[in-house]
């Protein structure tokens, strides 16, 4: 299973630790390029499209990496971050970021992350060969096999999510809203707030008052956060 890579950080000397790490103890991993700026980091996702980038979240004088993932409102990649600030660690998982590892790398911790990752890829191709096109959910009730057109939004409900249908019915599963985002279809669904994932496929507005509000078919107007605002702009630009 090849899973392959960008780093990205502003310190040459982290990037080529980080590279020998990965060569030396990842033999999955495939290494696309490396940047040292934000500005280069973005062009160099979307030209060589990774399924993990290796992401600094201090990258002065240009921002930082939150800054980087607000280029992507329609993320199809994932992120772990690193970082010399273990104060980082609650914003990077409300960025979604797969994992964090902090400065100095030890090479166990990244052997580690990509094992996890390897885990999670598994899965979810193993899902998409058995229901190919469909989100599978399970509840208490049972396992609820649906297509993407079927969810409007998911909503964070404490540990659990409400997955809201186009039918006017809901689900709740038992999962956060974090780990249901790695289930659901990575192109069209957007976390656009912390506590809401949308499928932009449902949206049919784009509010400015008030700090901002998707419109889906139901009517229900659902809250952007400042930190996607910029983003889904642009998407809708």
């Amino acid at each position: 299973m090849e899973i392959n890579v960008v780093l990205i950080d502003d310190e040459e000397a982290a990037v080529e630790n980080l590279s020998y790490i990965l060569q030396e103890y990842c033999p999955e991993v495939q290494i696309l390029a490396t940047e040292t700026s934000l500005a280069g980091g973005i062009r160099c996702i979307k030209r060589h499209k990774p399924d993990l980038v290796f992401l600094d979240i201090s990258m002065p004088p240009e921002g930082d990496g939150f800054d980087l993932l607000n280029a992507f409102p329609n993320r199809d990649f994932h992120v772990i971050f690193i970082t010399a600030h273990e104060d980082h660690s609650l914003k990077a998982i409300k960025k979604h970021a797969f994992d964090y590892i902090l400065k100095p790398v030890d090479y166990q911790e990244v052997v580690s992350s990509i094992e996890q990752f390897k885990l999670w890829l598994k899965r979810s191709r193993a899902n998409e060969e058995e229901h190919p096109g469909t989100i599978k959910l399970s509840t208490s009730e049972g396992v609820h096999i649906l297509k993407p057109d079927q969810v409007l939004y998911c909503k964070a409900n404490g540990s659990y999510t409400t997955v809201t249908l186009s039918d006017g019915g809901s689900i709740l599963v038992s999962k956060t809203l974090k780990t249901l985002e790695d289930y659901l279809p990575q192109k069209g669904f957007i976390r656009i707030h912390r506590s809401y994932i949308v499928n932009m496929a449902k949206v049919t507005r784009l509010l400015k008052r008030d700090g901002g509000a998707l419109e889906v078919t139901d009517g229900t107007l659902i809250p952007v956060s400042e930190n996607y605002r910029e983003g889904l702009q642009e998407l809708f630009s």
